[in-house]
């Protein structure tokens, strides 16, 4: 029955945790709340590896091929992402913009996400690309401090919930195969 389980992609995991949590940190950049507070992120983002790491012990490995192709496709797109990042920084500071830089930021990953949905098997990724790209379309509406707290929190939390759609039905999987 444990045949039936999928690899756990621990890469994604990590990234969906780590990114997940530096954009929680850019959403209390500008919500300015206590530094206390400032921890929470770091522990969601630590709790996510945990649990990636505990699943994937039980799924079976990823393939080597697959692993290096999904590594390729990641590579690619993301440094396609941060040249547009880097462009859309410049335009925006030329025009004295600086206030939509997070919302551009937000977009142009939820675009990156749209090239990752379609090359590496997580269907849920197509809901983060969507979900993120409009975020950061509203964020550029808003251009506030309050705008770039909001796109921040947003997308923290689109990643995380991305990652409990990854490893939720990793679990029940793993669950169901006893």
């Amino acid at each position: 029955m444990r045949d039936s389980l999928r690899p756990v992609n621990m890469g994604g995991v990590v990234v969906l945790s780590v990114m997940g949590a530096i954009w929680a940190l850019i959403g209390l950049v500008f919500a300015g709340p206590p530094v206390v507070v400032w921890v929470l992120p770091v522990a969601i983002a630590a709790g996510g590896i945990i649990a990636g790491a505990q699943l994937s012990r039980h799924h079976p490995p990823m393939a080597a091929a697959e692993k290096k192709r999904i590594a390729r496709l990641v590579g690619l797109w993301s440094g396609a992402e941060g040249i547009a990042i880097f462009f859309a920084n410049m335009a925006l500071i030329a025009r004295h913009r600086e206030d939509l830089i997070v919302a551009a930021i937000c977009t142009i990953v939820g675009l990156h996400f749209f090239a990752l949905a379609r090359g590496i098997p997580q269907p849920v990724y197509w809901l983060t690309a969507l979900a993120m790209t409009l975020l950061g379309a509203g964020g550029l509406l808003v251009s506030s401090v309050f705008g770039a707290a909001v796109v921040g929190f947003g997308a923290a939390m689109i990643l995380w919930i991305t990652l409990l759609g990854i490893l939720v039905p990793a679990w029940v999987a793993l669950r169901a195969a006893g």
